[in-house]
């Protein structure tokens, strides 16, 4: 489950949507559970009433394949973890001018797609905590996944690093902590792009820099457009779709043979 800037809308989104299927719990369901948890509480729901809502959130995702033993102990757990912390709520990520040109003048795509993700995390979690002073909270490999950038262990250490030696960023002092610095934010310059979800950043980079990516219609992924420039849909969405308009079809047909 990638970051979720607005966890109020996030969980309110879940909450209204009509046909729930097992792509809604996430790849962690954990996660779902707790930003679910702490959305009922904050709308001022009681513990039992939290469990009931979270169970019957699980039974419509899995319908027939739901067991209430499999789930209940991380339901009680994310009701209890629920009072620890509030939503986050993060409507956009504003990156201005300065920033891009100080991630443009470093040289090759991947180190600017690395450096682009590591400022938008830090803008995000400066946006939640006024004391995190531009802090990535995030390890390394997380990092390179939302650039969508793929390199071994190994390389993406000598990457940071170098990234380090020309005073792009800070590393952490404690050897347990895996948190980055962003030594060129500023906020003062001109907006010119706002983030409003914590995915593909790598490739909403490389869009912003005009090169052949699109937004998809669906679930706002960004992915490299086909030949014929007629993408709409990621590959995961355009699946959805297609088993929706064969769904319909098929109904329209069954309705005119009655």
């Amino acid at each position: 489950m990638n970051l979720v800037m607005n966890e109020y809308k996030y969980a309110e989104n879940l909450v209204n949507k009509e046909n729930l299927s097992i792509e809604d719990i996430g790849t962690k369901p954990s996660r779902t559970l707790n930003i679910l948890a702490r959305y009922y509480r904050e709308i001022g729901k009681d513990d039992d009433t939290i469990k009931r809502l979270l169970l019957d959130f699980l039974q419509r995702c899995l319908q027939d394949n739901y067991k209430e033993s499999r789930w209940i102990d991380s339901v009680f757990r994310q009701v209890k973890y629920s009072r620890k912390y509030g939503l986050k709520r993060v409507d956009g990520i504003h990156i201005t001018k300065s920033e891009i040109d100080t991630i443009q003048l470093v040289k090759g795509k991947r180190k600017q797609k690395v450096l682009f993700t590591l400022l938008v995390i830090a803008k995000y979690y400066n946006a939640v905590s006024e004391s995190n002073n531009n802090w990535a909270n995030t390890d390394c490999r997380k990092v390179f996944s939302l650039a969508n950038v793929q390199m071994t262990t190994q390389d993406q250490g000598l990457m940071i690093n170098e990234l380090y030696r020309n005073d792009l960023i800070n590393l952490s002092r404690n050897v347990g902590k895996p948190n980055i610095q962003v030594n060129f934010i500023d906020d003062k310059a001109d907006v010119v792009l706002t983030i409003t979800q914590l995915k593909d950043l790598g490739n909403e980079y490389l869009l912003y820099c005009g090169e052949n990516y699109v937004h998809c219609e669906r679930c706002g992924a960004v992915v490299r457009k086909s030949r014929n420039g007629k993408t709409r849909y990621c590959k995961n969405c355009s699946e959805v779709v297609n088993k929706e308009k064969t769904r319909e079809r098929m109904s329209r047909i069954r309705k005119q043979n009655v």
